[in-house]
């Protein structure tokens, strides 16, 4: 209260509250809205003619923030969240102070209808619920490790401690059971094939890992058990437990091809056979320090490939069906894997498929941070805008053309990707429409804006 008093007193206390609270309003949106517009200006310059430009802060204070949130929570508790949103344009810098101690990861972001989505709180090393969000009611599903569904939306995967669930909706029945391999554990990196009989994980622990749920087979295809022993003669511990850092992967649409990669490994794309058989197919290094984020086209004839260098990066893309047997060494460039984006380190990514870019081809998303990029194949960038923090999970519906974006900072960003946003909406290139986002801050009840 004492934040919000005090930018009360700027607007003068003899004010009525509501005069009061509509000069706050008033102010918030007038320096946003010049702050959003300039600044995409010169991000569209630079996309459009290659100009350089200074980024400058949001000009908005913390205890102006501090007053805005006290009123959008107070209209939330009302049943007034779309008030809030009328009233106050929603904002990310502002509010960075306050997400040291508020902040959580937002994992396995999953759409499931027009307002319905699941998600899970915390990182998989961290304690959190999966929540349900749908038509605005939240529930919370305890019993849920993580979730995923397939890139045409027709499967759910559901991971539990008894193992991993296949179905074709939350509440429908099972049509698949495969148990866990290993122990059990709270999974970030997931995938199901779109004909709902392949799955695929990632863990910086248990490896990298495909199962295939007609047979009830799994194959473990890093590390092997050869490079375990590698492991433990060389370090002289014969109890030495693999694990490693930035550990992920990803399972084609179609369920043939595992492409996945560590910091200390590299990436390699695996082909599986209706048997199940697996054959090398192709090793894809990157041109920077350390793989770390890898997608799938809609079709599985394109791989984005991401490595990056502290919080930069760079993101290749490989031609499947002509990458048969190549090696590409690191830091060495091939025209064959030509770079579609130098600027992010991708923590998520999706594929947006042709009839939502309006062109011949789809595009890869990639989200990074506090910045999302969506550039086809072939490097035309479509559109780029800030959303905030470090993104940790994100999904796309071709029934709902939703896009759900979850990050760091605890709030999932719902766009509308047909619509452009407002210049003065937000900043970036061309940057996609904001529905409404929610907050799940600790020590706040969930509110949405």
């Amino acid at each position: 209260m004492g934040d919000r008093m005090s930018w009360l007193h700027k607007l003068g206390l003899r004010k009525s509250k509501k005069t009061a609270d509509t000069e706050l309003a008033l102010t918030w949106n007038e320096q946003g809205r010049h702050f959003f517009k300039s600044t995409s200006e010169k991000i569209t310059g630079y996309h459009e003619q290659g100009l350089t430009f200074d980024m400058k802060p949001d000009p908005r204070p913390l205890d102006m923030a501090k007053a805005v949130l006290s009123e959008v929570i107070r209209l939330n508790t009302n049943d007034q969240w779309q008030a809030a949103r009328q009233r106050f344009d929603p904002a990310h810098e502002p509010f960075i102070p306050l997400l040291q101690d508020h902040g959580q990861s937002l994992s396995c972001v999953t759409i499931i209808g027009p307002d319905a989505c699941l998600l899970r709180l915390g990182t998989d090393y961290q304690d959190g619920d999966t929540i349900l969000i749908e038509n605005g009611q939240l529930t919370r599903l305890t019993d849920i490790l993580a979730v995923t569904t397939s890139r045409n939306h027709d499967w759910l995967l559901v991971v539990k401690t008894d193992g991993f669930h296949i179905r074709r909706s939350l509440q429908e029945a099972d049509m698949f059971v495969l148990p866990w391999p290993c122990n059990a554990r709270r999974l970030d990196e997931l995938y199901i094939s779109n004909h709902g009989n392949r799955i695929a994980f990632a863990h910086e622990e248990l490896g990298i890992w495909m199962g295939d749920g007609t047979s009830g087979i799994w194959r473990k295809f890093y590390p092997s058990v050869a490079h375990v022993e590698e492991l433990r003669t060389e370090l002289e511990d014969e109890t030495y437990e693999w694990s490693a850092s930035m550990v992920h992967c990803a399972l084609s649409p179609d369920g043939r091809y595992l492409a996945y990669g560590t910091q200390d490994h590299g990436h390699d794309i695996e082909q599986v056979d209706d048997t199940f058989a697996v054959m090398r197919w192709a090793s894809v290094n990157p041109n920077i320090d350390y793989p770390h984020n890898a997608c799938f086209s809609d079709d599985g004839h394109f791989l984005a490939l991401n490595g990056c260098h502290f919080y930069n990066g760079e993101t290749l893309v490989v031609k499947i069906p002509e990458s048969r047997n190549f090696i590409k060494a690191d830091y060495d460039p091939d025209p064959r894997t030509p770079v579609i984006d130098h600027v992010l380190r991708v923590y998520a990514s999706i594929w947006l498929p042709a009839d939502a870019t309006g062109l011949d081809t789809g595009a890869f998303v990639l989200a990074g941070l506090g910045i999302m990029t969506a550039v086809t194949p072939e490097g035309k960038v479509l559109f780029s805008q800030y959303f905030g923090s470090s993104a940790s999970s994100i999904d796309y519906c071709p029934r709902t053309r939703r896009l759900y974006l979850g990050s760091y900072s605890g709030i999932l960003h719902v766009f509308d990707i047909d619509r452009q946003a407002a210049p003065e909406e937000t900043y970036g290139y061309k940057p996609r429409h904001e529905l409404y986002r929610w907050i799940f801050w600790k020590d706040y009840l969930p509110f949405r804006w």
